[in-house]
């Protein structure tokens, strides 16, 4: 049974009630959009859900909802109509989606419920929670699908594997890396047109050095807030970025650049961290041959 307050049950058992999904998307850099259906913009709560039928908010379209006893995996199609003047952290939403910005996103949809001739909800319904799973951009129109997330129960990997690299991820709570005290903060001097080659000042770093690391944006202001890239590699002067940053690069602005992993018990020796390596070096790699 779908939970529900008394007084949207009243308002639902009156017959007179106006209603409106209500989609938030947490992307992973901790950006929120906040989109609804309805022909104006609503208010619920601390916040507001941007209107499909304005200038910032594309319109979506979503697929049927089922419900049933028991453990289903279920998932929601969204097909979304945008135009280039629709940004989602300075990129397009084709682009976005192209570059990964919604990959595992949360998103959580909501029935708002709300009294004819009153503007404001007096509840919502829950209708369904999920992760971002297959994405296919188009260049105003794209699709989505939202896995359920009870996905995460089929996957047939336990959570401790036994494989030569390591099961931790770097910085993470289980690796115990502090992070900030190896961030060194650099500042931009120069992009390339393509934003993968940024030069920098305030270090003389050492080739390679950050290589698979990471670039975070640590300006205040800008586009960039809260942005990270991956590091392809980096000269003594200069970085190369795997991929753009959402919004353009100036000089002047700040990158707390951050030493990545690969992995390998010889990476964690090199931290000083051997005692939290999680892999098993002697386990033959799959292309071994005996």
């Amino acid at each position: 049974m779908i939970p529900v307050t008394s007084e949207v049950q009243a308002v639902l058992d009156s017959g007179a009630a106006w209603y409106a999904d209500l989609y938030t998307f947490t992307l992973s850099n901790g950006t929120v959009l906040r989109y609804t259906s309805l022909d104006q913009d609503v208010p619920w709560g601390d916040h507001k859900w941007v209107s499909c039928q304005s200038d910032a908010g594309p319109l979506i379209e979503r697929g049927s909802i089922t419900y049933s006893v028991g453990l289903s995996v279920d998932a929601l199609d969204l097909t979304i109509y945008t135009h280039p003047s629709m940004k989602v952290s300075g990129l397009t939403w084709p682009t976005a989606m192209r570059l990964g910005l919604f990959d595992a996103a949360d998103v959580s949809l909501v029935r708002a419920v709300g009294r004819l001739g009153e503007h404001t909800p007096v509840g919502v319904v829950p209708r369904f929670t999920g992760r971002v799973g297959p994405c296919e951009p188009g260049r105003s129109k794209s699709s989505m699908q939202v896995e359920s997330l009870l996905a995460y129960l089929r996957a047939p990997v336990p959570r401790n594997v036994y494989q030569p690299s390591c099961s931790n991820t770097v910085y993470d709570s289980a690796c115990q890396l502090d992070r900030a005290s190896r961030e060194q903060v650099v500042s931009v001097v120069s992009v390339s047109p393509d934003g993968l080659t940024v030069g920098i000042s305030g270090a003389t770093l050492e080739a390679d050095h950050y290589l698979a690391g990471f670039a975070r944006f640590s300006t205040s202001s800008g586009g960039n807030v809260n942005q990270q890239v991956t590091v392809a590699g980096n000269t003594t002067t200069s970085l190369t970025l795997l991929y753009p940053f959402p919004a353009d690069l100036l000089p002047g602005q700040l990158l707390a650049l951050a030493p990545g992993c690969g992995k390998a018990l010889s990476n964690c020796r090199a931290f000083d961290n051997e005692d939290h390596f999680r892999g098993h070096p002697h386990v033959p790699v799959p292309e071994t041959m005996l």
